[in-house]
């Protein structure tokens, strides 16, 4: 993916919030720095469409590992905790668009930066997509005003493999807009008080036998009392004479030939107690390591029944609704049925009476005209009479006028 076609990155608070707490466990300016350690994690995250470009929004992290065995590339054991991530993905939010988008770790004190084990590392996630990031953190960056502690960084030609550069990449922390995650803070202030760990790894189990103190085995050797001859016989000498000298001699070797043999018994048997020690913390981390695991697969086994019990009494409640749907349409249709009855019932003889009248009014216009037409044929009699009238007096008219 070339620079300028990169695509910016918002991280969720709750995701920030998971990453900075892992970097914290194992590496912070109160520890020694010989005693910071890196971690590593996964993110999940979704392209998010806006109105002119792609975002990527990093939804959660998954804290995996810790200290050495991260600064090699991945290992099989690691891959499959990605693989594991996935899964859960897929079955939690695969309907959302969440994916595996890529990793975090963290550089304590050496500041963010892609090593060459780094590259290796970011091409399994460009090869699998483009949008794929690597974010680097380092926890002495968080004194620095307005520095949230880590880089975003993207490979520059993934095809070119170990041979490619790399540059950073736009991205920005999202502040919170839920009270939830104040309670995140809440949880994680009750916890210093009772010891709790902050942030557990993926597949990491409580070891209730870690604070057991078994000592080590220099610390079971006894110093070796031994009684000073020399000056036993030297201030012996001044009132004991050769004869409790040479009868002191063989009791002293006695006392300590004694002594010596006590310290051998003592450290055998502290070696032995030891040992048992340390079986017996290693059978009982064991031990409740299996239970942990027996529980959590158990638990997820009757998440699983319980959600498929929840989907059998969705489906069922679905068939009610449509059943109850289905009742509600015949009762509508057989209400418009009976409506239509009762007008029909109600109008038709108001329709027929209606109709009757119309037809007598018709048969008395008929009438009418008829008597119009009769009418005006008597007034056309009439006048053709007048005509004929004032035809014959015409010449009486004139007789008159003249005379």
């Amino acid at each position: 993916m070339p620079k300028n076609e990169d695509i910016p990155i918002v991280i969720k608070p709750i995701a920030y919030y998971k990453m900075i707490l892992h970097v914290l466990r194992f590496g912070s300016k109160v520890k020694d720095p010989n005693q910071c350690k890196e971690v590593m994690g996964g993110l999940i995250g979704r392209i998010k469409k806006g109105e002119s470009n792609e975002v990527l929004v990093i939804e959660d992290a998954i804290p995996v590992s810790h200290g050495g065995a991260i600064e090699v590339r991945y290992s099989p054991e690691q891959l499959g905790d990605f693989a594991e991530i996935d899964n859960r993905v897929f079955e939690k939010h695969g309907d959302q668009g969440w994916f595996s988008c890529g990793w975090y770790h963290s550089h304590p004190g050496l500041s963010p930066f892609f090593s060459g084990t780094d590259i290796m590392n970011q091409l399994f996630w460009q090869a699998k997509n483009p949008a794929g990031v690597g974010l680097v953190f380092d926890h002495l960056y968080l004194d620095k005003p307005g520095d949230l502690g880590f880089r975003a960084f993207r490979l520059d030609d993934p095809s070119k493999s170990r041979s490619t550069g790399y540059h950073e990449v736009e991205a920005r922390v999202e502040p919170p807009d839920d009270i939830s995650y104040y309670h995140k803070i809440f949880e994680l202030i009750n916890g210093i008080y009772t010891n709790q760990v902050p942030i557990m790894e993926l597949n990491e189990t409580t070891n209730f036998f870690e604070d057991v103190f078994i000592p080590e085995k220099e610390s079971l050797m006894i110093k070796k009392p031994e009684l000073d001859l020399n000056q036993l016989i030297k201030s012996l000498k001044t009132g004991m004479n050769n004869f409790l000298e040479s009868s002191l001699t063989p009791l002293i070797v006695l006392l300590n030939s004694w002594s010596q043999e006590i310290l051998k018994k003592t450290f055998f048997n502290n070696s032995q107690m030891r040992q048992d020690l340390e079986e017996l913390k290693t059978n009982l981390t064991s031990g409740m390591m299996d239970i942990q695991k027996s529980f959590n697969y158990s638990l997820h086994d009757e998440l699983e029944k319980l959600d498929v019990f929840i989907d059998d009494r969705l489906d069922v409640l679905e068939e009610k609704q449509g059943n109850l749907k289905d009742l509600i349409e015949n009762y509508k249709n057989d209400l418009i049925s009976h409506t239509e009855s009762i007008f029909k019932e109600t109008t038709t003889p108001i329709l027929k009476d209606y109709l009757k009248g119309i037809g007598n009014l018709t048969s008395n216009l008929k009438n009418i005209n008829k008597k119009q037409a009769e009418v005006i044929q008597g007034l056309e009699k009439n006048n053709a009479i007048l005509q004929e009238t004032a035809k014959i007096l015409e010449p009486s008219k004139v007789r008159i006028i003249g005379s």
